[in-house]
């Protein structure tokens, strides 16, 4: 209320006075949301970043199969690949069930399918269950794999640069030419109309909705290229 009162005293346009009272509860409402999400937002951030190392960690394991390595040797070599990222620490995870906790290797798998945030991942380990009790081939296993995810991820890289392409289009519509078209029309109809109060509208889209523009884009094209590069 404090805040209310003295602002008029500052000489403050009313519109920047309510942008500023309720700026607050609109921080404190995406903090409140931002720590509901955040556990869920880092595991799908995580899972990213596995599905991006995804195609050339299988072709590593492929690599080591071919020369007749064990699965469980396998995610040894694996664990200490820091190149590979989150894949390297499920791995290190898997063989520290085996080595450490003294679990077999299709336990131990069976285990990081439950607790791996990658759906790709999941089920490249799953099949990997499916091929050893079956007794299947691992090398041909891993082989294909390795294929069809070199393919997936050329697919994926391919309609993110289109994707791309569209969104800076789109900004520098909505975010350059919008912009200033506006600030080009909003003092032309205020000089015609002899109304000031249209001022206000370009402390509206200075403060608020500028930043916001820039914001999503940027937020947008984090979330599409953070699970392909």
């Amino acid at each position: 209320v404090l805040f209310l009162v003295l602002f008029p005293l500052l000489d403050i346009p009313f519109i920047l006075t309510v942008l500023f009272a309720v700026l607050p509860f609109i921080v404190g409402g995406l903090i409140l949301v931002g720590g509901l999400e955040l556990p869920h937002s880092r595991a799908k951030i995580r899972g990213r970043k596995i599905d991006v190392n995804l195609p050339y960690a299988i072709n590593y394991v492929s690599a080591m199969s071919s020369a007749g390595v064990t699965p469980t040797e396998i995610f040894h070599s694996l664990s200490k690949q820091e190149i590979y990222g989150e894949i390297q620490k499920e791995a290190a995870s898997i063989y520290k069930d085996v080595s450490i906790l003294g679990k077999d290797i299709l336990s131990a798998i069976r285990e990081a399918v439950k607790l791996t945030p990658s759906e790709k991942f999941g089920e490249f380990l799953q099949g990997l269950i499916v091929t050893v009790t079956s007794g299947g081939s691992l090398k041909n296993y891993f082989v294909a794999k390795a294929k069809q995810y070199m393919t997936e991820n050329r697919q994926q890289q391919r309609q993110m640069i289109e994707n791309l392409g569209i969104m800076a289009e789109s900004y520098v519509t909505a975010a350059v030419a919008g912009i200033l078209l506006m600030f080009i029309v909003i003092p032309v109809m205020m000089i015609i109309s002899g109304d000031p109060g249209q001022l206000n509208f370009l402390y509206i889209i200075i403060f608020p909705i500028v930043p916001m523009i820039h914001a999503g884009f940027a937020y947008v094209i984090r979330s599409m290229t953070l699970g392909v590069i």
